[in-house]
């Protein structure tokens, strides 16, 4: 029975941290994002994932964002680098070092889409 606090400790530690691991999926300018936040040290995260394009054209000059927020404040942003084109129905994948922040957003800044041609 003594071990009892202990036990309940852990476990709603290992809740907390499996909370914190579940993947955000977002929608972002036609663009479909899933992403995780990932500890890193005591003042930075990482924030990585996909980003996927479902259309059946190409999503070219893509940009994206991640933003740190306390609240209704952004307290910082990063631009991570990823593919400059992603092809219809295929995915990219990204990773940023961010500073550690209350909650965090993904978003695509730009995008331009591919045009089909004429006959």
């Amino acid at each position: 029975m003594r071990h009892l606090p202990f036990t309940v400790s852990m476990l709603l530690l290992l809740g907390s941290a499996a909370a914190a691991q579940a993947p955000t999926v977002t929608e972002s300018r036609g663009l479909r994002i899933q992403w995780t936040v990932e500890p890193q040290t005591r003042d930075f995260n990482a924030v990585c994932g996909q980003i996927f394009n479902d259309q059946r054209t190409s999503a070219k000059n893509v940009g994206l964002m991640v933003e740190g927020a306390d609240g209704d404040r952004v307290t910082f942003r990063n631009i991570p680098n990823i593919a400059r084109e992603i092809v219809g129905q295929s995915g990219s994948q990204f990773c940023g070092t961010v500073l550690k922040a209350a909650s965090y957003r993904v978003i695509v800044t730009s995008v331009d889409w591919e045009i089909a041609g004429g006959p």
